[in-house]
């Protein structure tokens, strides 16, 4: 292939020619069947095509635009690592043309952009990155598609968080962007049906997880990790706790990264 020979030469043409290549964005808006739509960052990667594709999957009213969307964008970017990251429906380039609309919204729309947001790389496996909600999502994806998902990293996941907080009063769920439209016990209820059992031994998951949480999260308690690992009947399961972790853990993106490397280097 003329790529791997401008590659084998070593020259100064070669090296500008892979740093164009792994610096290489596709942004895009994609058309969802219900008629909604969602904006994605796509990198196509470098190196070696078996790979699996990372996938940024954001938390709650977050966006791709985020501090750790952005630490894995240069992350992937500079390993030649394929990557997509997506704003779910009502955030960043995926926001509603009026406010109103906020009254349609449910949780499982954000599952759906998950789903979208993975077509872009259509016959490749995933790493799913999960952040707090999006571990929540990332879950559920596995259980669909298990066998696409080569492994997970989930960050402080929040599983079934949306009927706990409402439950508890939480400030957090009643953002005024949200209860000025939502309504937000009906919200709630509907996200009841996308819940993931956290049973004993009642998910079976064949493929490396790692969790990442802080022992000082005040938005989801890191007792939530422990009960999720116990839920999950498979053997390469890891959790690592930081003391003086919060719910964000924006200092530990270095933690996270490697373990996507590694597990990267697995498949």
């Amino acid at each position: 292939m003329l790529f791997q020979r401008f590659v084998c030469s070593g020259n100064a043409f070669a090296s500008t020619y892979l740093k164009r290549m792994k610096s290489s964005i596709t942004s895009q808006y994609l058309e969802l069947k219900s008629g909604r739509r969602i904006f994605v960052d796509y990198i196509a990667g470098v190196g070696d095509r078996t790979n699996p594709c990372v996938v940024y999957v954001p938390g709650f009213l977050s966006h791709r635009l985020s501090e750790k969307g952005q630490r894995l964008l240069d992350y992937c970017s500079k390993a030649g690592h394929e990557f997509v990251r997506y704003d779910p429906e009502g955030f960043g380039k995926s926001e509603f043309s009026s406010p109103e609309k906020w009254k349609n919204i449910e949780f499982r729309h954000w599952f759906e952009d998950c789903e979208a947001a993975m077509g872009m790389s259509p016959n490749k496996k995933f790493i799913l990155v999960g952040s707090s909600m999006g571990g929540w999502i990332s879950l559920l994806i596995q259980q669909k598609y298990a066998e696409r998902i080569a492994g997970m990293v989930l960050i402080a996941p929040a599983q079934n968080f949306i009927s706990r907080m409402v439950a508890e009063g939480n400030t957090m769920i009643r953002d005024p962007l949200i209860t000025q439209f939502v309504d937000i016990q009906s919200f709630a209820e509907k996200s009841k049906e996308l819940s993931v059992s956290l049973q004993p031994d009642s998910n079976e998951i064949n493929i490396p997880v790692r969790i990442v949480h802080g022992m000082k999260d005040d938005v989801i308690p890191s007792g939530s990790s422990l009960e999720l690992i116990r839920s999950i009947r498979g053997d390469d399961i890891e959790l690592t706790l930081i003391k003086t972790g919060d719910h964000q853990l924006h200092h530990w993106m270095s933690m996270i990264t490697g373990h996507i490397e590694a597990l990267i280097k697995r498949k």
